[in-house]
Formats: C-alpha cells, structure tokens, sequence
C-alpha cells in the first residue's frame, strides 16, 4: 500500500509505504500535523490486496470496526487517532482526521450584536485568533449554530438577523473553511419579513447535505420549518416539519443526524394543554428533504418541559437511535434533566432521569460519539441562586441503548454556564475549553 500525507495546500506531499504485511515505518504513523488539519490517500498499488481493500465500506471506520481489513491488516496498524473514511470505491479511500473544532458564539453589545468564532484543536489549544463571521452596524445577529461538513472540509454557520431599519428577521449563514477562512458571501436562508427564530443546524454525511431548521411566526401561528442546503451552494425549497393551524407557542427546535438511516430526528418545545412539551419529527434525506410521518410527542405530562437537545449514534446497524434531553420544571428553583432514547423509526426507548436533585438543573447539551458507540450529556448546576449564583457544568454518558448510565462528573464550576459539547467530545464566553477523551466541551465562564 502506499499513503500520501499533506497539509492543505501543499503540491508536493511526502510519501510514504505501507508494507505488505501490514506494517508502516515510523514516519508514516506519527506524522500528525500541529494544526490537526493531516489528511492522508491511501491506495491499492497493485501489489496489495485489491478485493480486500476495494470491501472496506465508508461506515467500517466510524463504526471503530478492530479489524476493518480483517486479520492481516488491523486498523491499529495504520491509524491511531479516529478518521472518517470519505470513498471506499475501486481501491480508493479519502481519509480526515477529526482534530478541530470551530466554536461560534453572538458577542451581546449596544448597536448591533456580531457573530464571532474561534477555532480550537482537539486536546483543547485555540487555533489561531478570534474571527468576526458576520458584523456590521445596523443589524443584531443572535444565536448563532455551526456544522461540519467532511466532504468539503468545511463548516456553515447559521443565525437569527435582526434588521433595525425593517424590524424584519433572517435566516443567515456563511461558509467557514477548515482554516477560518469566510467562504463567498452570506446566504440569505430564509427571510419571512417577521418571526424567524433560533436556527440550528446538522449535515448529513450521506446526503452531502446540510439540514437546516428554525421556528417561524407567520401571523401568529407558529411554524417549524427547514431547508437542505449543499455545500456546492444549492439551497432547496423551505418545507414544513410542523405546520401549525391554531396558534400554538412552537419554538428553540434542535437536530441531529441519524447516519443509519439517512435521517434526521428535529425535536422543539411546544404550548399544548396548559404546559410546555416536546415534540419532535424525523425528517428524511432520501430523495430529497421531508418529513416522515406524524409529529411524535416525547414528553407530554407533568410540569413544563423546556429546552429540547438532541443527538444520534449509528448503532445499531441499519437502525441508529437518538437521544432527547430537556429541562423539567419540577417545582420554583428546582428544574431537573429528564431524557428520552428514541429508536430510528421514532418509537421510544428507555426513559432516563439524569439530573434531578434539589437544585436548578438546566441549559441541556448533547453529543454522540460514534467510535464509544454512547452519549454525553452536560448540563448547568446552579447550586446557590442568592447572587452571586455559584453553578457549574456537570454531565455523564449514557450508553446507545440507554441502559448504561455512568456517574456524574463536575465539568468546571465557579460561575459557569451554557456548554455545548461536540463529538469526538469538546467542553465553552470567554472560551473555556475542557478536552476529554474521544470528547470535547465548551462552556461559558464569565470574565
């Protein structure tokens, strides 16, 4: 076998052999980029085992497979950090190393609010300065959401834009290279002349596409609605995930990408019979974006529900399953963290308590980590509420399945608040950045 590693941009990569035993001289194992950003082709030079090689499928890596070449080529032989496998055809395969991560954030000032990013490398160092993604007087540009899309080696921010002249709200977004560089101009996604709130967004591996979602108020009623978008430039036509006919407050959706099936579940909170609940819709890819069947209703009884997140592992094969965690307004000062696993068809898994003590528990996030084949919860503990309030970012992993919960682990404390975590796991105002294993988390800690 032969593989060619190189830095984005260079013309000539240094080249390496794979011996046909399996083996790798030391060079080509540890030849790991210091700003993440390695990628490597390996190929069939005839003298390897072509038929072997051309049955390694795209998921065999993702699924952290042992042996995905068999007996003779085991995966710790040429790789040791995760990758994603691009192409598997005719002996072919396009390999990244999931190294980095981009962080977005709204800087909340007087005259107008600007979308800002910074990009942080897997063990937690910040790459390079702070960006500006959107700014500019005249507009406020407020929660903003980011995804990775592997094929192009790229992300794309959305947010929620205020025009201060029109009173109107946007949709908007922009493509961010893998080095933080902004790529052509704003995509105007959606401009309703009202309502459009809280966008979030996901790509979908297989589609080559990303799937975008936002609550819209068009006269009153209150809409959940989406677009694919594709990295090419392609926005496809709004669809409704729920349309609404009577009024109903229907707003802060979130998504995950199932790679299993090629689908996405959308989840939301929802006003219905005197509380806040959860809803949510699968959403498919297949054949273009729409929805796929009745609305599902994840939590309906008790005491409001807010604050949905959500997040999708492939196992098992061909199914996938999600998980749904949201904020539970059990009595005043004490708000727990109930949870959902869902199965990729929407029918429902185990129920699951993850945070429910006598303090305020809030502001869930999720991640799936494919490789662990688990989810990572965090959440915000507000153990004193007199001010100054002391809180702190706690979470635990929770098996695909749902039926292994692990304990509860203090993320960072003081005044902290609001993390978000991505996959392989990253913990972040003022970017406070915890790195785990497979895992990273960020969270917001006041200056």
């Amino acid at each position: 076998m032969l593989s060619a590693w190189w830095r984005l941009g260079e013309t000539e990569p240094s080249c390496y052999f794979f011996g046909e035993n399996g083996g790798c001289i030391p060079q080509a194992q540890n030849y790991f980029l210091a700003d993440g950003m390695a990628w490597a082709l390996i190929y069939d030079d005839g003298r390897a085992d072509r038929d072997r090689w051309q049955a390694v499928a795209a998921d065999a890596w993702q699924k952290s497979e042992a042996e995905p070449w068999g007996p003779d080529y085991p995966k710790s032989t040429f790789l040791t950090v995760k990758t994603h496998m691009m192409h598997a055809n005719n002996g072919v395969a396009w390999m990244r190393y999931a190294q980095e991560y981009l962080a977005v954030w709204y800087n909340d000032r007087a005259g107008n609010d600007d979308i800002r990013a910074q990009r942080i490398a897997r063990d937690g160092r910040l790459l390079g300065s702070r960006f500006y993604v959107a700014a500019g007087a005249g507009a406020d540009r407020r929660h903003p959401d980011v995804a990775y899309d592997s094929q192009s080696h790229e992300y794309l921010v959305v947010w929620e834009h205020y025009d201060q002249a029109s009173h109107s709200y946007w949709i908007k977004g922009q493509r961010v290279s893998g080095t933080g560089a902004l790529l052509g101009g704003t995509i105007n996604i959606f401009n309703s002349g009202v309502s459009s709130r809280a966008p979030a967004v996901a790509y979908a591996s297989t589609a080559n596409q990303y799937l975008i979602v936002w609550s819209w108020d068009s006269g009153g009623l209150m809409h959940i609605v989406g677009k694919a978008y594709s990295s090419g430039g392609s926005l496809g036509p709004m669809f409704y995930i729920f349309k609404d006919t009577v009024g109903s407050l229907r707003e802060r959706p979130d998504l995950a990408y199932n790679r299993a099936r090629n689908e996405f579940l959308v989840v939301w909170e929802e006003f219905t019979a005197g509380t806040m609940d959860i809803y949510g819709a699968r959403v498919k890819m297949n054949g273009g974006a729409g929805v796929l069947g009745a609305p599902i209703a994840i939590a309906t009884s008790g005491a409001d529900k807010r604050n949905p997140a959500v997040a999708a592992v492939p196992q098992p094969a061909g199914a996938g399953r999600y998980m749904v965690a949201w904020e539970y307004y059990n009595a005043a000062g004490d708000v727990d963290n109930l949870g959902q696993i869902m199965k990729g068809d929407g029918t429902f898994g185990p129920a699951l308590a993850l945070a429910y003590s006598a303090w305020n528990e809030s502001a869930p996030a999720l991640a799936g980590s494919e490789d662990r084949g688990e989810f990572l919860a965090t959440w915000t503990f507000e153990s004193t509420t007199a001010p100054p309030g002391m809180m702190q970012v706690n979470g635990l992993t929770v098996s695909w399945d749902g039926w292994g919960v692990g304990p509860i682990m203090t993320v960072g404390g003081g005044q902290v608040h609001n993390s978000a975590v991505r996959e392989p796991y990253l913990f972040t105002h003022r970017l406070q950045v915890m790195a785990l294993p497979q895992l990273a988390l960020v969270y917001l800690k006041p200056n």
